[in-house]
C-alpha cells in the first residue's frame, strides 16, 4: 500500500466517524415555580423523530446526531405548556 493510499483511507476513515457522531445533551427539568423535578416530561428535537422521556428526579440525557445539533429542544409535560 503506497503512502497515498493509506493516506486517502485514513481520511476517509475519519470523515465516516465523523459522520456517525453524536452529541449527548443532559439535563434536569424543574418546574420554574417549585422548583420541584418534572417527572416523565417529553423531550425530542423539533420536527424530527428524535426523542427521549425524563426520569423520575426529571433527569434525562438524549443522544443527538452531530447534524441536528444546532436544531431546537421542545420539552412537554401534561399540565404545562411546551
Amino acid at each position: 500500500m503506497t503512502i497515498n493510499k493509506l493516506i486517502g483511507f485514513i481520511f476517509l476513515l475519519l470523515i465516516s466517524l465523523n459522520l456517525f457522531s453524536q452529541q449527548v445533551i443532559k439535563g434536569k427539568i424543574l418546574n420554574s415555580t417549585t422548583k420541584e423535578p418534572i417527572e416523565y416530561a417529553n423531550i425530542g428535537l423539533q420536527k424530527r423523530n428524535i426523542g427521549t422521556i425524563s426520569n423520575k428526579d426529571g433527569s434525562f440525557s438524549l443522544n443527538v446526531p452531530s447534524n441536528f445539533v444546532s436544531d431546537t429542544l421542545i420539552f412537554s409535560s401534561i399540565g404545562f405548556s411546551s
